[in-house]
This record gives C-alpha cells, structure tokens and sequence, in this order.
C-alpha cells in the first residue's frame, strides 16, 4: 500500500487565525497521462467530486493545513492510481512557503502525475 507524500514546514505564528485547510482536487473520474510521442498513455482516477467544504484529506489529491495559532504548515499528497492495471504511485512535489510581515502567506506547490514521462 502507498502512503501519501507528506511535507511539513513551519511559518511565523499569527495567533487568532486558526487552521485554514485547503483540498486540491480533480473534479472528473479519470484523467489521462501521456507518452513520450505526445499521444495519450493511460488514465488515472480523479477525485470525481465537486467543491465540497466537508471532504477530507483523502477526497483530494493534495491537502494543506495552515495552523497559523502554531507555526505550522502540513500538506498531503495522494497517490495517482491507474484505472487499467491498479498500480499507485506517490509523486514528489515541491513546496516553498514565504511570509509577509503581516502574516500573509504565500504557498507554491507544484507537483506532476507519477505516471507521466518525466515526472
């Protein structure tokens, strides 16, 4: 079984603010991935799902927790499964985090199908 990617980071505490997550999710069932030539390879499964305030972590590809009261960022990535054969694989995403002065934060997360050639 495939564990999800985690990445912790930790920011300047801004008390008050409380734990804000975020879920990055495919609305649709499948999604294509594709070949070296440019043609399309196979397909994942998506989160086939639309915006919904009460899904979890496990409901998205990717999840972010802000825990602002503490210092804390936390994200989580799910594996990408292949509707063909099953196989899951976990990506390795990057992640940066920056932070104004006022507690503004800035998050860039960026992260590619497994399954695809080249990551």
């Amino acid at each position: 079984m495939f564990r999800p990617t985690l990445w912790f980071g930790r920011i300047k505490p801004v008390p008050g603010q409380g734990v804000v997550r975020t879920n990055l999710f495919i609305p649709q069932k499948e999604v294509w991935y594709p070949d070296v030539p440019g043609g399309v390879s196979g397909h994942n499964f998506g989160d086939s799902r639309g915006f919904n305030p009460n899904a979890g972590p496990e409901d998205a590809r990717v999840a972010v927790y802000v825990d602002y009261d503490n210092g804390v960022i936390v994200t989580r990535q799910n594996p990408s499964v292949d509707t063909a054969t099953g196989e899951a694989r976990t990506g390795s995403p990057t992640i940066a985090a920056a932070q104004r002065p006022d507690g503004t934060l800035y998050l860039r997360y960026q992260a590619v199908d497994p399954f695809s050639p080249g990551g």
